[in-house]
């Protein structure tokens, strides 16, 4: 789990459910701090935070642009004094933010079935539904054509990357449906996060749509092996949970499309009901949009360096700043657009100061070359992941072995569950 209170009770939640009986053993939930969290809180992916961050002027213009389109005069006005919002949306550059924060707060009342307290919010709901969508899909598809998100990466890189390797470790030797050999064998690993975590992993995945997760949505990736072969195939399903009291909150399951590119490179999309894919057309769909520049998700271009002034050499970044925030984030790719004036490019290097995060001239005989290594590199199984209900949040479930899988197709048996 992500180190916040909402998604620490989402996965012991989930465990006490599933482990409602258990007396003297209960597995504890894991953690690491929470800015330090590079799997799964997508606000310490550098090039993502970056660029969400000092571009989000321009976001905002065009989610203003779409909004107005889609409410008439007065309308945001009504729907601010309904949820006493009218101050702080009165100011005209706080338009597109609190567009957002009505969808936000709207999206909780219809979770407590209490939406139709604002009749115009209720209203215009699928509009703000609409508006929120639309600003999600700024930050999160992947478009192999836009030379940034090819070099960087999908967004979800790091989280489908383990989960390929969790999957690898249950193919393993000794990592059988009876017992945990070695660390391999783990029969569930759930995943508690962030809808910015759900958002990047779906475009990752191939579904670049799914860019308004519901409260209490639960992906799953299950790794199932062919009884008479041996082979192991990927099945994708998503469990889509009601969304109003009224509803009682029943969970149904849907499928998800599920992406795939067979051996001579051709791509495919599985839509029926328990259908699957070979493990390895799964791997080589996921692998298509891994960053094609070394830095990874620590690249950014030297334009945005210079307009954050993080180019020039022997200057400290502002504390707290982006550039600071790269520095300390991405210190092997630091100082690699630092700006070395020409007559020093020939005897001087660049190396980054661990006091001040400055880019330092050095004499080129001090320094030594390294290999940086990109850190979108990852490790799962089986997966899921869910937004808590009438949270932001959402969690990732691995369940390994489990048997009690009826929608199985029964030829195959059930190696790895993730949800």
């Amino acid at each position: 789990s992500t180190d916040l209170s909402r998604t620490l009770q989402s996965g012991a939640a989930l465990l006490k459910g599933l482990f409602s009986n258990a007396s003297s053993y209960f597995p504890a939930v894991h953690t690491v701090e929470f800015l330090q969290d590079e799997l799964l809180l997508i606000d310490v992916s550098p090039s993502y935070h970056i660029y969400a961050t000092f571009y989000i002027a321009t976001y905002y213009a065009q989610l203003t642009t779409y909004a107005e389109a889609l409410f008439p005069a007065g309308v945001v006005a009504s729907m601010a004094a309904e949820y006493h919002l009218d101050g702080y949306c009165s100011v005209p550059a706080n338009y597109a933010p609190c567009i957002l924060a009505l969808q936000d707060t709207a999206a909780t009342r219809n979770g407590e079935g209490r939406l139709n307290e604002a009749p115009v919010v209720t209203q215009y709901f699928d509009a703000l539904n609409n508006c929120r969508r639309t600003f999600n899909s700024f930050f999160f598809p992947f478009n192999a054509s836009e030379g940034l998100q090819r070099k960087r990466g999908s967004l979800g890189q790091n989280v489908a990357q383990r989960f390929l390797q969790n999957m690898e470790d249950a193919m393993k030797p000794g990592a059988d449906n009876n017992s945990a050999v070695n660390g391999l064998g783990k029969r569930m690993m759930h995943y508690s996060a962030h809808d910015t975590t759900l958002m990047p992993f779906a475009a990752t995945i191939g579904n670049p749509d799914q860019m308004l997760p519901l409260f209490g949505l639960m992906y799953m990736v299950e790794l199932l092996q062919d009884r008479m072969s041996g082979g192991y195939y990927v099945r994708l399903a998503s469990s889509l949970p009601g969304q109003t009291p009224e509803s009682k909150h029943i969970v149904t399951e849907s499928v998800l499309p599920l992406h795939c590119v067979s051996s001579n490179g051709t791509e495919y999309v599985v839509e029926e009901v328990g259908g699957v894919c070979p493990y390895e057309d799964f791997k080589r769909f996921i692998n298509a949009t891994l960053p094609t520049d070394a830095a990874g998700s620590c690249y950014v271009d030297t334009d945005t360096l210079e307009a954050l002034n993080c180019t020039q050499p022997n200057v400290a970044p502002e504390p707290n700043g982006l550039c600071y925030f790269y520095r300390t984030y991405c210190p092997l790719y630091a100082c690699s657009g630092i700006a070395i004036p020409p007559e020093l490019k020939t005897s001087s290097s660049v190396m980054l100061s661990v006091t001040d995060y400055s880019c330092v001239l050095v004499a080129a005989a001090l320094t030594s070359s390294s290999t940086p290594t990109s850190i979108t590199a990852g490790v799962v199984t089986l997966v899921a992941i869910s937004c808590a209900l009438l949270g932001v949040l959402l969690g990732i479930l691995a369940v390994k072995h489990v048997r009690c899988l009826h929608r199985n197709p029964e030829k195959y048996l059930p190696v790895d569950k993730q949800s």
